[in-house]
């Protein structure tokens, strides 16, 4: 578990958490950043195969590297909560490793279409994704949302 541990802070985290390269570009070009990063047309980025590697470590230690990001998932939401405006990064790359952790298998038509058990998608996505897309005020946070 050590070694899991160590690949998840060490490889997976700063390597999934956005950079300044990466904002300049949604501020640059919004629609190209979307098409990149959401889309999945962002294969040979380092976000990308950070994710994948969190899909291929499931694999083999579902249950012990979801324990090990969870922790670290509640401690960078915990962040955000304390203050929005300077901690969004911490936000984004929690939502990043919860897609990750969360879709075992899918299809570009279907989206997922097999999760992981131990992550509540409709809870996290009522908690921390839903309230995110309800806000009134939609320039705050443009990354997030």
């Amino acid at each position: 578990e050590t070694i899991l541990r160590s690949i998840c802070e060490k490889i997976v985290i700063p390597n999934v958490m956005i950079r300044t390269s990466d904002e300049e570009t949604f501020e640059d070009n919004p629609i190209e950043y979307i098409r990149r990063d959401v889309e999945g047309s962002d294969n040979d980025t380092r976000r990308r195969s950070a994710c994948e590697l969190v899909k291929g470590l499931c694999k083999n230690f579902e249950l012990q590297v979801t324990q090990i990001f969870s922790s670290y998932i509640t401690a960078m939401l915990a962040q955000y909560a304390g203050n929005p405006t300077e901690q969004w990064r911490s936000k984004d790359g929690a939502l990043y490793i919860v897609s990750a952790l969360t879709a075992k298998t899918g299809t570009h038509t279907l989206g997922a279409t097999t999760t992981n058990k131990m992550i509540n998608v409709v809870d996290f996505f009522s908690s921390h994704v839903l309230p995110e897309l309800q806000a009134q005020t939609m320039n705050d946070l443009p990354v997030v949302k």
